[in-house]
Parts: structure tokens; C-alpha cells; sequence
């Protein structure tokens, strides 16, 4: 049996020990306020332990696909052919029927149509209607630069007139793409490409008069020319093809 002298031992709190009126109790007395949330641990393991308190947990979301019912993870990517169909005379999308095969193909071309900006673009897509290749260039520094913009990309100057280009150029590099969205799903596989033009600058297209299923057949460097496809009365769409 072991004795502990008189003093050296833990001091015990008397049953009728109360904190004085006025002062806050100890630190160590006090007690932590129960967490509802786990800590350092999954909401699996909280799951687990009966009698836990939790807050709900945030409802999936995901983006079934109407047709299959499977999870589509890029439906915030598809493009609605409905959002550029021209509104009609009672301000709906619904499209008119076609009366001639001009109004055909184009009530049928049903891929993303560019909005021409009248500050910056304008000069180009009248350029396009008429089969041309616009292009702004710097009256200070003599270079063409693409995509259009007010401001000359290499010296920064305001400076800016509008050539007719060659609408020739070579190819930079290219890529089979095997999938897409909206209009172009219909389209897979087809190649894209960054051109170089002939003025200078470089121009990203969709290639034309090529294979997608023969790439080695294509060829970094190959002339390609520019042609232009009516999406709308205002709106020609550019495109390159080897040549």
C-alpha cells in the first residue's frame, strides 16, 4: 500500500463548492459547446455515429440527358440552333417555311451565326458578302493584324485602315476533331486549323477539301485558300480549303 504525505496529493473540489457570485468559472471547468458538424472526419463516418446531429446535405444536380437519361457533363456547352433563327413578324423563333432552295439551305444552316460589330468588325463581314478578305492594318508600323481590333497589337497605334487581302495562306497547324456540340455534332469528324495568311497574322478556321480520317495526308505548310459559305442574308461565314 502506497501513502501520499499530507499536501502532495490532488486537492478535491468540495461537494458544496460553488463559483463566488460575480466571478466567471474556471477554464478548466467549463465545458466546449457540442459541435453539430464532424471534425477531421467524412460525412460517412458521421453518418455512422447514432445520436449526431447534422445539417442536410446539399442536393445532387446533375444534367440528364433528355433522350438517353444519361449524365451529361457538358450540356452548358451546347449551343441552341433556336437562339439564331431571325424572329419573326410576332417576335417568335419559329422558323417560316422556306419558299425558295435559297431560303431552304439557309433556314437549314444551323450553327453558330457571329453577331458583325459596327465599331469593330463591320468592314469584314461586307468584305465577306462580297467574297473578299478584309483585314485591318496599321498606317504607322505597315502590319496586318487579325482578329480586328482599333488598336494596332504591335506598335498601339489608333491608326488603323482596312485592305483587301489575297485570301491565300499556308497551314500553321491543324486538328482532327472528333467531337462537338450544337450544329457541328452532325459534322465529326472534321479538321481545324490556324492559317497563316499571306499578309501576315494567323486566322483559326475550319479546313475544307481535306480528310479527317487520313491527318498524316495533311500537310504543315499546304496552300490553302480562303472561301466564304452564307449563314444569313448579312452573314458569310469565312472557311479555308487546300488547294
Amino acid at each position: 500500500m502506497r501513502t501520499v504525505p499530507a499536501g502532495a496529493g490532488r486537492r478535491l473540489r468540495s461537494p458544496g463548492r460553488r463559483t463566488p457570485l460575480g466571478q466567471a468559472a474556471p477554464l478548466r471547468g467549463r465545458r466546449r459547446a457540442h459541435v453539430d458538424r464532424p471534425r477531421g472526419r467524412s460525412v460517412e463516418c458521421a453518418r455512422s455515429r447514432p445520436g449526431r446531429v447534422r445539417a442536410p446535405l446539399a442536393p445532387a444536380r446533375p444534367n440528364l440527358s433528355a433522350d438517353t437519361g444519361r449524365l451529361d457533363r457538358s450540356a452548358h456547352l451546347i449551343v441552341d440552333p433556336g437562339e439564331h433563327i431571325p424572329l419573326g413578324p410576332n417576335g417568335s423563333r419559329t422558323p417560316h417555311v422556306a419558299s425558295s432552295e435559297k431560303e431552304r439551305s439557309l433556314a437549314d444552316y444551323n450553327k453558330p451565326i457571329p453577331q458583325p460589330d459596327p465599331t469593330h468588325t463591320q468592314q469584314f463581314w461586307d468584305g465577306a458578302k462580297e467574297g473578299k478578305l478584309m483585314l485591318p492594318r496599321c498606317t504607322v508600323c505597315n502590319r496586318v493584324h487579325f482578329y480586328p481590333r482599333i488598336m494596332c497589337p504591335h506598335c498601339h497605334s489608333m491608326s488603323i485602315e482596312w485592305i483587301e487581302a489575297s485570301g491565300e495562306g499556308y497551314i500553321h497547324t491543324f486538328a482532327v476533331q472528333h467531337r462537338a456540340f450544337g450544329g457541328w455534332a452532325d459534322e465529326v469528324p472534321f479538321v481545324t486549323a490556324f492559317i497563316d495568311l499571306k499578309e501576315g497574322d494567323r486566322m483559326f478556321t475550319v479546313l475544307r477539301g481535306v480528310d479527317p480520317s487520313k491527318p498524316e495526308e495533311i500537310k504543315i505548310g499546304a496552300k490553302v485558300k480562303i472561301e466564304f459559305e452564307q449563314a444569313t442574308d448579312d452573314v458569310h461565314v469565312p472557311y479555308w480549303r487546300v488547294v
